[in-house]
C-alpha cells in the first residue's frame, strides 16, 4: 500500500505528484481495516482509531487528507457504529 513517507518503496521522489485520489484511498481502507472485525483481532475502538490516523500522519497518510478525514469525523459527517 502506498505509504506518505514512501518506506515501502525503494525511492520516494514522486510521494509528492501522488494523486490525492489515492490519498484519500489509503486514509479510508485503513480506516475501514481498523473498524473492522478480523480473523486475528477484534475492531478498534472509535479513539484507537482516531488516535492511529493522528499517529501516522505524514507517516502512512497524507497529513492534509488526514486532518481533513479527522475533522469529517469530529464534525460528525462521517458516521459509524
Amino acid at each position: 500500500m502506498w505509504r506518505q513517507d514512501g518506506s515501502n518503496t525503494p525511492s520516494c521522489s514522486a510521494c509528492e505528484d501522488t494523486p490525492l485520489i489515492a490519498r484519500m484511498i489509503c486514509v479510508a481502507d485503513s480506516f475501514d481495516a481498523m473498524n473492522s472485525n478480523r480473523v486475528y483481532r477484534k475492531k478498534l475502538s472509535r479513539e484507537q482509531i482516531l488516535a492511529e490516523i493522528e499517529k501516522n500522519k505524514g507517516k502512512q497518510f497524507g497529513p492534509n487528507v488526514a486532518d481533513i478525514f479527522l475533522k469529517l469525523i469530529t464534525e460528525g459527517k462521517i458516521e459509524w457504529e
